[in-house]
């Protein structure tokens, strides 16, 4: 795209040549100058709007808590400049980096101002420039199709992070549940484990008991026994 536009203005300048010379010298004089000029101008129109930008918001910085006239009584009253174009052209200041061989001039006015604005993404700024280096003159309709699909991509970006976020909270909340569950069936096998063990102890304690007492009967009736064979040993003749 670049050696086209080249090849084009390299006929553009073939065709004013031969025009020149169709004209007088003084007049021929004149366009030179004016040719000059314009050309001046025309280079420093990207480092002209971003220098006035950078002016307008230091002063706008100095002017923020100034009550009494302010920003806007200064800009408007000084330099018949609106409060919104003070602002396009901070904005254009800030957030336009023109990379080599972008310029300007290849965006219109409100496309430049629409690009520039804060709400704009990065990446839609970035994209515009590089059609401007390549050559082709970023339009409003066109800065605005940029902007409008890099804000649908970021708002998808946005849709897909919450979703994500969403999916490790249920995952962290599923797994607290779930720990919550086994550390309730911890507590109730723990609580039926000692139940039992309660209750093997009270069987055992109740059995040592049961055969303690029925061996005391036996030792009870053994005694009485003996006793029984002593009384009659001593009635015994002899």
């Amino acid at each position: 795209m670049p050696d086209e536009q080249n090849m084009e203005m390299a006929g553009i300048k073939q065709e004013l040549s031969i025009i020149y010379t169709e004209w007088d010298d003084s007049t021929r004089t004149l366009v030179l100058a004016e040719d000059a000029k314009i050309d001046f101008y025309k280079n420093q129109a990207d480092i002209i709007i971003i220098e006035v930008g950078k002016s307008i918001k230091a002063v706008r910085d100095a002017l923020r808590h100034n009550k009494k006239g302010g920003f806007e009584g200064w800009i408007e009253k000084r330099h018949n400049i609106s409060r919104r174009q003070a602002y396009n052209l901070i904005n254009v200041a800030e957030n336009f980096k023109l990379a080599p061989g972008a310029s300007l001039e290849m965006f219109q006015t409100k496309a430049l101002y629409k690009l520039a604005s804060p709400s704009t993404p990065e990446p839609a700024r970035t994209e515009a420039l590089i059609l401007a280096e390549s050559g082709e003159r970023v339009t409003h309709a066109k800065a605005q199709e940029i902007i409008a699909k890099h804000k649908a991509e970021a708002e998808a970006a946005k849709r897909e992070a919450a979703s994500k976020q969403q999916a490790l909270f249920d995952l962290d909340e599923s797994s607290k549940a779930k720990l919550q569950k086994l550390e309730a069936e911890l507590h109730e096998a723990k609580k039926e484990r000692d139940q039992a063990n309660h209750s093997r102890v009270k069987i055992v304690a109740n059995t040592i008991q049961f055969l303690l007492k029925g061996q005391g009967g036996k030792d009870e009736q053994a005694g009485q026994d003996q006793g029984n064979r002593g009384s009659t040993d001593d009635g015994a003749p002899f």
